[in-house]
């Protein structure tokens, strides 16, 4: 039996007839155009006709023998069964891509729709979501972060003792790409940075703003004037 992995099918004994047969033909013949004014001539011409003498026989051998054309036919169907196998593995890829497209479609047609993966529809499918009651709102807090330089490398306890009042009007300032934190707001002072807010408010005013509220911010005080140590300052958000 013919192995169909194979890409050329096994040799009879005309091909292996022929295969020599080429060789000695061309050797001889060499051999007797380089040497044919010596005494080597006449076995050259002799192994020449003998070398294409073979060539001839296996030619016809390789026309006539059963062998041979059993051997090809076998090659030839083993052939012709890969192919099959490769087309019916593609049509199976193709039905396989069909049924996920088809999938996918009704999937997204049932969503379009508002139909759930449990056959439920409507508010059932998606209940409504509870709207969050905006207020106005007042916060007092203390900045954080008012001892640390900034990333330009001024000095946040210089900006305070020089900008900070009572009274002084604020700014807050989302940071979304802060490294540390994505929910970081800054508190401005004429532009210049002198903290932070807490993390748990800033997560909360930052909703509020994303809500349509606005924010006013100003300085309530400023502590540790007159002491050693550091300043500090507390805020007032408000809210509206």
């Amino acid at each position: 039996m013919v192995d169909p992995s194979n890409d050329l099918p096994p040799l009879p004994l005309a091909s292996h007839l022929i295969a020599w047969s080429i060789p000695i033909l061309a050797g001889s013949s060499l051999g007797y155009l380089a040497l044919r004014d010596s005494w080597i001539t006449l076995p050259a011409l002799a192994v020449a006709v003998l070398g294409l003498s073979g060539l001839l026989c296996g030619i016809v051998l390789s026309l006539v023998d059963p062998d041979t054309r059993r051997t090809l036919a076998a090659w030839n169907a083993a052939n012709d069964a890969r192919k099959q196998v490769l087309a019916d593995e593609a049509e199976e890829s193709e039905a396989s891509a069909r049924v996920i497209a088809q999938a996918v479609a009704e999937i997204q047609a049932a969503d379009s729709a508002g139909v759930a993966r449990d056959g439920t529809t409507g508010a059932e499918a998606r209940p409504a979501r509870k709207r969050r009651t905006v207020r106005p709102k007042t916060i007092r807090t203390k900045v954080v972060g008012v001892t640390f330089r900034n990333y330009d490398g001024t000095d946040r306890q210089e900006i305070i003792a020089t900008h900070c009042r009572v009274g002084t009007p604020l700014r807050i300032e989302h940071e979304p790409y802060n490294p540390r934190d994505p929910f970081a707001v800054a508190v401005l002072v004429f532009g210049l940075q002198i903290g932070y807010l807490r993390s748990e408010l800033a997560e909360d005013v930052l909703g509020r703003l994303e809500a349509g509220m606005t924010a006013t911010v100003e300085v309530l005080d400023v502590t540790g004037i007159g002491r050693r140590g550091n300043l500090g300052v507390n805020i007032r958000i408000d809210l509206s």
